[in-house]
């Protein structure tokens, strides 16, 4: 075998071994991408119906809100610049320190340089516990 035939099939066995990454990773995303679910505990104890609160997993802040059996929560992470972020009450807005940011409770922005929405992280209430579905970058 002369050396362009060797480096050609290296080449091709490279190729080939990609693309089952890429595959896999399309076909399970969770176990290769980080996903975990987080369990929060009794609903009713760590969010009453009505409520905001601010939960960290990780050393990553949400802030997690509660309508009746309806739960969203965010990311407490600025997309302009990665700052963390504070929840004003008083206002109903969530702050950022760094750059005068702003955002509505929906998680889009109102002021300052953030133009890009916050992130939403997928949330459920089940069997009367409430779950948080994060992937290693604090993301749902």
């Amino acid at each position: 075998m002369n050396r362009r035939a060797w480096l050609h099939r290296i080449a091709v066995l490279l190729g080939a071994a990609g693309s089952v990454v890429v595959l896999r990773q399309y076909l399970s995303p969770e176990e290769l991408g980080g996903t975990s679910t987080i369990d929060l505990g009794a609903i009713d104890v760590v969010l009453p119906d009505g409520q905001r609160r601010l939960f960290t997993v990780d050393g990553e802040s949400f802030l997690v809100a509660r309508q009746g059996e309806s739960v969203r929560a965010l990311s407490m992470t600025c997309t302009h610049a990665g700052c963390p972020l504070t929840f004003d009450d008083r206002a109903s807005r969530i702050r950022c320190g760094c750059h005068g940011g702003a955002f509505a409770l929906t998680g889009e922005p109102l002021a300052g340089p953030p133009r890009v929405p916050l992130v939403a992280v997928p949330c459920a209430i089940e069997n009367g516990r409430l779950f948080m579905r994060i992937d290693s970058r604090g993301r749902g």
